[in-house]
């Protein structure tokens, strides 16, 4: 072997010197001293080249010994006989190879240890279930009702014509079609409700209710959530919509919800989707076609993880009907936005969560105009003080009567325990490699109540696993192959977890709202009347409040009058969501039946009387009987009695239970009432409200007294003709500045004479525009008939409105319509001339019903041909007349204002009397 190596270095040094004597002859060749130098270099390079073989060969050789002589010491020392020789196939590993071994036993013994460790917490963890038995919280179900919807869907609208058809069809291209849609109309001045029944026309799934009174989108939700019938509810705004799965893909997701073991952990109020903003001009069938991929990521959403914020919009979630209605629904005082937020953060502070279905459901339509943009600094207000209140503790007035957990304390208190929860988590399992006791020692630690802010199994399992990491100390390949132990560990004790962090006792119990006293007024002449009896039971320590019905019943100052006293109230909509109590109640007539039904039978009464100002009988719709009569000064003593000894009785709601069954329209839609299809000239009518503040207006009736009555004094004065004043036109000698016609036979039957008459102002009822050409200085207001129609709660019930712009009532009598007329222009003093307030009906006319036709001159006003031979009228009923003669003088009085008869005879005497000669000094 050495001879053969010689060889080959005796090969490289030949080659090495052929090298240097071609390059010293190279040089030579161009320059002496250039050759001396190549010779040199030359033989340098091929000297270190032959060194460095040299020592290359040398260093493998002295290695090949080396091992050698390791491998024969380790055989001698393992074999006490003495050293044998070894063959070179046998030679001994290199050092590496040794190492390599070394970490495999290594590896196998860690394996081993860890899956020792990992049996052990595992009987740990079995030991520690017995003493952690866990108690689900029963599910929620969702009641099957027979001819109910499964799903009610609240649609609030107001003045949004342009996109409520939209919406509907929306609701209508549904995958999921056993639903009912209750569309609210929050008083709509421009023909939304018109467009809305049209879009939705022979569809038995819509239902139609109109407030009588703008009072907001909480008011307008609300309303539909106490007309809902369906055990889930969803709610959408009219100008937005849904995509044609949205009911169905979240009605999927509560059933699993439902289906769900581990739910039974938490207390769900529904779930949620996501929706995208988009354009306002945006269609439903470009938004469907622009959406292609509709999958989103979503998490549980509850009180601490949503950090006090909104967790979505109003169309999200899809609720269980009864717990929205146990939190009373949207708070209707915030009117400028944070109606949604503040919903949810109130069932979410009663312990509740919000499961998500990872489903884009729906779009929000971004408008140029909203309330958001249009008020901005009011919504920044309402979202600090939402702020402030999840920081704050709990007001009790928010607590669920059967809140599965109350959040009392500020968010803050909780955000620090579920952080604490986390390390609980990882220092548990740590703890189960040691014993159950120190397991258990570890879950006992856990905040009380803390599943409803920390969910084990996405939460806490995170921790776990890595408290399982440290414990066995394996690298990732190494847990892979005890993936089964592992995993069995982690949700051993994710469910150990759970158990320990059950649901605790609510912390602060709930109680239902009670009051001592409620009272119920229908107009600002009641609530003035009521409020010292009020004062005087707030005084003596009495808990009272007032409970509005004008989004049901009309705008008759109700609030307004409240607030000037300084007295609580509640809308009718929050009472009967809230399942208000009191243990007696306060009315005055005239009342609608809305109010006579929400008192339970067997309730102590109050009816609180002037015997000064006393209101007749509504013959057709007489108030209850059960009552105690009281006069103002009487009536705190009365209810006081009546708070001493009886129990408390829950404010009811005939109209969220229809008597033709749950799918029946809401009964109190006033389609009879009102004209849907012609908006009233709300803005130009606007215009006029208080212009006349301060001054006087004489109203002139057409009875025969007119006759005996110097006209032509009232030439400079403002004036409201009405009816037939055009036989007196020549007469009088000047225009009236106001002409005002009611009645349907005077309009169809005079309509040339009526447009040919002239005043400043002509004002008739939007269901005439069709019989009169609209000028510059006609108006056309809504005329509500709900006194004339008898399935009306308000049918023979005499109301006045103090909002004329909006809507009239009509009171048997068109001077009952110029009184609301003149209160709104802002009049002070109103004298009534021409109000004779006497009929006869002739033998010799031909009666059908209510309507008359006369066979001859007409004996009741002051023109023979005013209602003369061939023309037909109506029972004037004066009976029913005195009922609004009266309403309209005490509301003119609550407001300190007057009515004057001035009539010269007659025989009115509701107002009091004033010399019509002496009214002109």
């Amino acid at each position: 072997m050495y001879s053969v190596l010689w060889r080959k270095r005796r090969l490289i040094f030949l080659l090495a010197g052929i090298a240097v004597i071609g390059l010293a002859i190279a040089g030579a060749a161009f320059a002496p001293w250039r050759g001396v130098l190549l010779t040199l270099a030359a033989a340098g390079a091929a000297g270190l080249a032959v060194v460095g073989v040299i020592l290359r060969t040398a260093g493998r050789k002295i290695a090949e010994l080396s091992a050698a002589l390791s491998a024969a010491n380790t055989k001698n020392s393992d074999n006490p006989s003495g050293p044998a020789p070894t063959p070179p196939a046998a030679a001994a590993p290199a050092k590496s190879a040794v190492r390599d071994e070394s970490r495999a036993i290594d590896k196998s013994e860690d394996l081993r240890e860890a899956e020792t460790l990992l049996d052990r917490a595992l009987a740990n963890v079995r030991a520690a279930r017995r003493e952690h038995a866990h108690e689900r919280r029963p599910l929620p179900t969702i009641a099957e009702h027979d001819g109910a919807p499964q799903i009610s869907v609240v649609v609030p609208m107001y003045n949004e014509r342009r996109h409520v058809a939209e919406t509907i069809e929306s609701l209508r291209r549904q995958t999921f079609k056993d639903f009912e849609a209750i569309i609210v109309d929050d008083a709509s001045t421009d023909g939304s409700m018109a467009v809305a029944m049209g879009a939705a026309k022979d569809d038995d799934r819509f239902h139609f209710a109109r407030h009588a009174v703008n009072s907001g989108l909480s008011a307008a939700r609300n309303t539909g959530l106490r007309l809902a019938c369906a055990p889930l509810i969803t709610f959408l705004d009219s100008d937005d919509f849904f995509f044609p799965d949205a009911l169905e893909t979240r009605l999927t997701a509560i059933k699993q919800l439902v289906k769900n073991d581990t739910a039974a952990d938490r207390a769900y109020a529904g779930v949620y989707c996501r929706l995208i903003t988009m354009p306002q001009n945006i269609t439903l069938d470009e938004a469907e076609r622009r959406i292609k991929r509709r999958d989103v990521s979503c998490k549980v959403v509850d009180f601490v993880n949503s950090s006090g914020e909104c967790p979505f919009n109003a169309h999200a979630p899809m609720l269980f009907t009864e717990i929205v209605r146990a939190h009373g629904g949207f708070d209707e005082t915030l009117r400028f936005g944070c109606e949604d937020w503040d919903l949810w953060q109130r069932i979410m502070r009663n312990g509740y969560a919000f499961a998500p279905t990872n489903r884009l459901s729906g779009v929000y339509r971004r408008k140029r105009g909203s309330m958001v943009k249009d008020t901005p600094a009011e919504h920044l207000d309402a979202a600090k003080m939402l702020f402030d209140r999840a920081r704050a503790p709990v007001n009790v007035e928010d607590v669920s009567e059967n809140a599965p957990f109350v959040f009392a304390e500020g968010l803050h208190a909780y955000e620090d325990r579920a952080r604490f929860m986390k390390r609980t988590a990882q220092y548990a399992v740590i703890n189960a490699f040691a014993n159950a006791n120190a397991l258990n020692d570890t879950l006992h630690a856990t905040p009380a109540g803390a599943a409803a802010f920390v969910d084990p199994a996405d939460d806490m399992r995170p921790f776990v696993e890595a408290g399982i990491r440290r414990a066995i100390a394996i690298d990732e390949p190494s847990i892979e192959k005890l993936q089964m132990k592992f995993d069995a560990l982690t949700n051993g004790v994710v469910d150990l977890l759970r158990a320990s962090i059950a649901l605790s006792a609510p912390i602060a119990k709930a109680q239902r709202q009670q009051y001592d006293a409620i009272f119920l007024p229908q107009s600002q002449a009641q609530v003035r009347a009521m409020a010292s009896a009020a004062k005087a039971l707030m005084k003596d320590g009495r808990r009272i409040v007032f409970v509005t019905t004008e989004v049901e019943t009309g705008d008759q100052g109700q609030r307004a009058a409240i607030a000037a006293e300084g007295l609580p109230s509640l809308t009718f909509n929050r009472a009967c969501l809230m399942k208000i109590g009191a243990r007696a109640f306060a009315v005055m007539r005239p009342y609608s039946s809305l109010i006579r039904d929400a008192i339970p039978a067997g309730a102590k009464i109050v009816e609180i009387e002037r015997a000064d100002r006393p209101v007749s009988y509504p013959d057709e719709n007489a108030p209850r009987e059960d009552v105690t009569c009281a006069s103002p000064e009487e009536a705190a003593s009365r209810l006081a009695s009546f708070i001493a000894s009886s129990d408390f009785a829950e404010i009811g709601d005939r109209i969220s239970t229809p008597a033709d069954g749950p799918s029946a329209p809401a009964p109190y839609v006033i389609s009879k009432e009102e004209s849907f299809h012609q908006a009233p000239d709300f803005d130009a009518i606007a215009t006029l409200k208080d212009k006349w503040r301060g001054e006087r207006c004489i109203i002139i009736g057409n009875g025969p007294s007119i006759n005996k009555t110097d006209l032509t004094k009232l030439r400079k004065e403002f004036t409201f003709a009405v009816n037939g004043i055009f036989y007196k036109k020549a007469e009088m000698g000047f225009d009236p500045t106001f002409y005002v016609v009611e009645d349907s036979s005077v309009m169809k039957e005079n309509i040339d004479a009526i447009k040919a008459y002239q005043g400043e102002y002509k004002l008739f009822p939007t269901l005439y525009r069709k019989l009169h050409p609209k000028e510059d200085n006609v108006f056309f207001f809504q005329m509500n008939r709900g006194f004339y129609e008898q399935e009306s709660p308000s049918f023979c019930v005499p109301r006045f409105s103090v909002d004329a712009a909006r809507r009239v009532y009509c009171g048997q009598s068109v001077t009952h319509i110029n009184l609301q007329l003149a209160y709104y222009f802002g009049f002070s003093e109103v004298y009534l001339i021409g109000v004779d307030f006497s009929y006869v009906i002739p033998e010799s006319a031909i009666r059908k019903g209510d309507i008359i036709l006369s066979t001859e001159d007409d004996p009741n006003h002051f023109h023979g041909d005013y209602f003369g031979k061939g023309k037909t009228w109506k029972d004037p009923k004066l009976h029913r007349v005195k009922l609004n003669y009266e309403l309209a003088r005490d509301m003119f009085e609550a407001d300190e204002r007057k009515v004057y008869n001035a009539t010269k005879g007659g025989a009115l005497e509701v107002f009091e009397r004033a010399d019509y000669d002496a009214i002109f000094g």
